[in-house]
């Protein structure tokens, strides 16, 4: 084929004016990829929005339910120190009630005892003739309590009655580790002992032992018997 041919003859063109768009495969492509691009972000960006709203529902549930363990506990604290007053009240309440009881009791089986020794031997008991330090010194010895110093408040008549008679060692020690104490309203051998928080009252805790000896001596001393 020679040059000469391959020539378009003049006659063939013809110009127009009629626009022509030129479109390029290259940007159809790359419209494309963006496009799919931007889609797989949206749909990303839906997903964690998504995701964010459920923690944050999940955060106020848990929120809520720390609120509400919160409360449960005060409200068992609470309890729990309602519980502990009652109780404590409670405490109290018969503590005293057994300190009345027991200073009722006491008082009364004095009296009786006294009642009772002078219808036997029928005639009327001097208590200033009973011995103090034996009974003073057996009570303490009873006590429940193991101790350095005693607090004891008494009558000063009964005192010096306990100075007056005579004591072994072993007693003479007990008295000197006695913290003595006067009390106009106690009568003649009642005595409260006291040791930090521990209080004992007693009004002769030993009179019928006391009273049957004494009773014992002067029946025997007039030549009769009696039980008592």
């Amino acid at each position: 084929m020679s040059l000469s041919n391959s020539r378009i003859p003049k006659t063939a063109v013809e110009i127009s004016e009629t626009p022509v768009e030129l479109v390029y495969l290259e940007e159809i492509t790359e419209s494309a990829e963006t496009d799919s691009d931007n889609q797989e972000l949206i749909q990303a960006q839906a997903a964690l929005e998504q995701e964010a709203q459920q923690l944050a529902v999940s955060r106020q549930q848990l929120e809520q339910r720390l609120e509400a363990l919160e409360s449960e506990k005060a409200d068992l604290l609470n309890k729990q120190a309602e519980w502990e007053q009652t109780k404590q009240t409670e405490r109290q309440e018969w503590e005293k009630e057994k300190q009345q009881v027991y200073q009722t009791v006491t008082r009364f089986l004095y009296e009786e005892s006294i009642q009772l020794a002078e219808q036997v031997v029928q005639q009327t008991i001097d208590e200033r003739q009973l011995k103090m330090t034996p009974l003073l010194v057996e009570v303490i010895q009873k006590l429940p309590i193991s101790f350095e110093k005693l607090c004891v408040t008494i009558h000063p008549e009964t005192l010096e009655a306990l100075k007056a008679e005579h004591a072994d060692d072993k007693e003479a020690w007990l008295m000197q580790n006695i913290d003595w104490r006067f009390d106009m309203r106690l009568g003649y051998g009642e005595f409260s002992v006291e040791e930090e928080k521990e209080y004992f009252e007693y009004r002769f805790p030993e009179i019928f032992a006391a009273i049957k000896v004494q009773s014992e001596r002067l029946l025997a001393a007039k030549g009769g018997t009696a039980d008592v």
